[in-house]
């Protein structure tokens, strides 16, 4: 344990995650080894472990607490309490994760490209609106790879769908 906040009780942990000097964003970064789901998850037997869901900008999400609003996920690694105001306090020292923070235009938009055959494979699949959820997630971060290509009014039909 460390200040009494990382014990065996939580689940989930949020780091800082950089894209850039003056762009982060919270993500679910460290994650118990023991609460994982077994295959076929969501099941009546299996309402308490985690998976991560989505074919990219994959979440990791509990059938019940991600869901239902009941989650409270620890913020870990930041010691400048001007970046994380109102979030809980630090337990874990300083740290962050670079994501793609290094990337030339080009890689950029390669990975977007590729983000795009995703998603655009996930939804032209037959069970792709079985799962709300992720239907959805599918629909939005499908737009917001348009909209960084430089596909505004793709982008802008997806966001409508999407509402």
């Amino acid at each position: 344990q460390h200040s009494g906040y990382c014990g065996g009780t939580e689940d989930v942990f949020n780091v800082r995650v950089l894209m850039g000097p003056n762009v982060w964003y919270w993500s679910e970064r460290l994650l118990r080894a023991d609460n994982h789901a077994a295959p076929g998850w969501p099941s009546a037997a299996d309402t308490n472990s985690w998976r991560y869901v989505g074919v990219t900008h994959e979440a990791y999400i509990h059938p019940t607490k991600t869901m239902g609003n009941e989650l409270f996920i620890q913020y870990v690694g930041d010691t400048d309490s001007a970046v994380h105001a109102g979030m809980p306090a630090e337990v874990a020292g300083s740290f962050y994760i670079s994501h793609d923070a290094e990337k030339s235009h080009e890689q950029s938009q390669r990975r977007l490209r590729q983000d795009v055959r995703l998603l655009e494979g996930y939804l032209n699949r037959p069970d792709a609106r079985e799962d709300r959820w992720q239907y959805a997630r599918a629909i939005f971060y499908l737009a917001q790879s348009h909209r960084s290509i430089g596909h505004l009014d793709i982008a802008k039909d997806l966001w409508e769908r999407y509402l």
